[in-house]
């Protein structure tokens, strides 16, 4: 299954392009409710892949948001010639934010594949391997959620697939040496992404066309105009921009200011510095707090350098536990999905449909799907002799 494909009339339009060396842009079809599903589950079970042909523009070219669309969980953001940003849930509501730079190529189209497996996320742009990362703590527990594709984006598609498995032997015949030059950050979920930019909501960013910004909570920016109060008597015009908005208030040219507990920042030229040490940039901890430290001069807390899983393991029953710097990381066994922590649940393979059993190596014909916890087996259907733990054939045909 696949959310887009190319008909019989689709693949003469595309053979007339590409003799004619012109790109075929395909418009894009959102999922049903159907298709959805199923694409979150293969998110559930860390087995799912996005493929893009992008021949112009930039935008979101797949968004997850949660049932009422308040928070985004999964986002690929292409921004043309310049660098991917992909985000994913971790725990407590926060977010796993990567930015890739997009390697120079000579190409008119870029190619990504984003795919997502039990031992990592990787990214490759035009057969490059550009990002490479475990991220255990990936939550994707959310049952009611809204899949959205290429909806915000601006620009030509030729193809857009999201689908089960890992292509990357089909899409490139040879992938490049890596070279890995992305970085990381964790963003807290009341912050709202617009065009790629994380803002917390109440933010007001000033322009330098003395325009003033503010990130709403349905994350779009309201922006107006902002002129010098005629009741502020300035010396030098100019001065009246150079005041800083920030959360609703209003700070002089150079005042140092502590918007939160070690966040020290600084207004120059009405732009606002900031040196932000909690809670953005600091790791979530999973330790208990009677484990936990913090140490001289520094604002963000520690674990204690102990075997966290032995003693107090806050994994659930379903779990297993691994010893981080950051503290205990508990993962969902196999058949399983959750955080890891409070829920484990029981994945029903035998819901999925025909191809995604297929693809995990589910039942076969002569057989009917018994779930399991944790797994599923495959009874054999009346009148019918095992062959192994996925066929049984016919006793007439034996």
């Amino acid at each position: 299954m696949e959310f887009h494909k190319f008909y019989c009339f689709d693949v003469v339009i595309w053979l007339l392009f590409q003799l004619l060396g012109l790109t075929y842009a395909k418009k894009i079809e959102q999922p049903d409710a159907t298709k959805s599903l199923h694409t979150w589950d293969m998110f559930k079970l860390r087995n799912v892949y996005l493929y893009a042909e992008i021949a112009s523009g930039s935008g979101s070219l797949f968004t997850v948001t949660n049932a009422n669309n308040q928070q985004q969980l999964v986002d690929v953001y292409y921004k043309r010639n310049q660098q991917v940003i992909l985000t994913l849930p971790i725990q407590s509501d926060w977010r796993r934010r990567f930015i890739i730079p997009i390697p120079h190529h000579e190409k008119n189209a870029t190619q990504l594949l984003f795919v997502l497996t039990k031992e990592e996320v990787s990214l490759y742009l035009n057969c490059e391997k550009v990002l490479s990362d475990p991220i255990l703590q990936t939550n994707f527990l959310y049952d009611k959620t809204n899949l959205t594709l290429a909806r915000n984006f601006d620009g030509e598609l030729v193809e857009l697939i999201v689908e089960s498995g890992n292509p990357i032997s089909e899409k490139c015949k040879e992938v490049k040496h890596p070279v890995f030059n992305f970085a990381t950050e964790n963003v807290e979920p009341s912050k709202k992404m617009i065009n790629g930019n994380y803002f917390q909501v109440g933010e007001q960013v000033k322009l330098s066309n003395c325009s003033i910004c503010e990130c709403g909570k349905n994350g779009e920016m309201s922006c107006r105009v902002s002129d010098c109060d005629a009741s502020i008597e300035c010396s030098d015009a100019e001065s009246c921009h150079d005041e800083c908005h920030f959360e609703n208030r209003i700070h002089e040219n150079g005042e140092a200011f502590w918007p939160s507990e070690c966040v020290r920042c600084t207004c120059e030229g009405s732009t606002v510095t900031c040196e932000f040490h909690q809670p953005t940039s600091c790791p979530v901890l999973t330790c208990l707090e009677k484990h936990q430290y913090r140490p001289e001069n520094q604002c963000c807390p520690r674990c204690k350098p102990m075997d966290h899983c032995s003693v107090d393991s806050p994994c659930h029953k379903f779990a297993e536990c691994h010893n981080s710097n950051t503290g205990p990381v508990c993962r969902c066994k196999e058949g399983f999905y959750g955080n890891g922590y409070e829920e484990c649940e029981d994945i029903n393979e035998c819901n999925f449909s025909d191809e995604t059993r297929e693809s995990i190596g589910g039942c076969s014909e002569g057989t009917i799907c018994v779930n399991t916890e944790g797994s599923y087996r495959c009874d054999c259907l009346p009148r019918h002799q095992r062959i192994d733990s996925r066929h049984c054939l016919n006793f007439f045909l034996i």
